[in-house]
C-alpha cells in the first residue's frame, strides 16, 4: 500500500503539472507493456480501496457482463413476494439468466448494417428474450440484454468471464487512466496525507 501511495502521489503531481502520466510514459516507453498494464493495476487499486459492488463517486470498477440483481428483486416485490422469499426467488432467477448469458450455444444476436458497418445487436425475436420480457417486464429484460451486450463486446469468444473495467459512472463510459488516478488521489490519498501531516 505504501508503494501504491507513493506511485499515486507521483502521478497526482504529474497531473497537477498539466502532464498526464500516460502521455509522459507513452512518449518514453513507446507503448510498453508497463503502460498497457497501468489500467489493470488501477482496477486493482480500486478493488483494494472499495468493494467493486459499491460505487463511491463518479469513478469506480464496473463488472462488464455481470447481471444486475436489483431488477429481479424489484420484480419479485412487485408481484407480492416479500423479505427472504423475494430475495431467494430473485436470486434463483438471476442465477438462471446468468447461466443463459454464459451459455455460448445461445446466441440471441443478429447482424445489422448501420452506417455502412455490420454490427451485432440483440435479436428481439429470440424466444427466450420474448418470454423474459413478457413474464418479467422491461426492467429485467433491459438488465439481461445489457449484460449480454457487454459480455459479447468484451468477451465475445467465451462470454464466460466478467470483465473488470475502470468506469466513469456519471457519463456511463470507460474511464481514462487520468480520471482514475485523479479520483483515487483526491478521495483517498489527499485525506490520508492530511491525516499523516497532522
Amino acid at each position: 500500500m505504501k508503494t501504491m501511495r507513493k506511485q499515486m502521489i507521483r502521478c497526482r503531481k504529474e497531473l497537477k503539472d498539466g502532464e498526464t502520466s500516460t502521455e509522459a510514459q507513452d512518449e518514453e516507453a513507446g507503448g510498453s507493456a508497463e503502460l498497457q498494464e497501468a489500467p489493470n493495476k488501477l482496477v486493482d487499486v480500486f478493488e483494494t480501496l472499495l468493494s467493486t459492488d459499491v460505487v463511491m463517486g463518479d469513478i469506480g470498477v464496473k463488472r462488464l457482463g455481470q447481471l444486475n440483481f436489483t431488477p429481479f428483486h424489484k420484480e419479485m416485490e412487485r408481484v407480492g413476494r416479500r423479505g427472504a422469499d423475494a430475495l431467494f426467488r430473485a436470486s434463483r432467477l438471476c442465477t438462471l439468466w446468468e447461466n443463459y448469458i454464459m451459455n455460448t450455444s445461445w446466441h440471441p444476436f443478429k447482424v445489422v448494417k448501420a452506417d455502412e458497418k455490420l454490427t451485432e445487436v440483440i435479436d428481439n425475436d429470440d424466444e427466450n428474450l420474448k418470454v423474459l420480457l413478457h413474464d418479467m417486464g422491461e426492467e429485467v429484460y433491459h438488465a439481461v440484454t445489457m449484460a449480454l451486450m457487454e459480455a459479447n463486446e468484451y468477451n465475445p469468444k467465451g462470454r464466460r468471464n466478467v470483465v473488470l473495467e475502470l468506469w466513469n459512472f456519471k457519463e456511463d463510459r470507460k474511464a481514462s487512466l487520468k480520471e482514475g488516478i485523479t479520483f483515487v488521489a483526491e478521495h483517498y490519498l489527499e485525506p490520508y496525507i492530511i491525516r499523516e501531516q497532522n
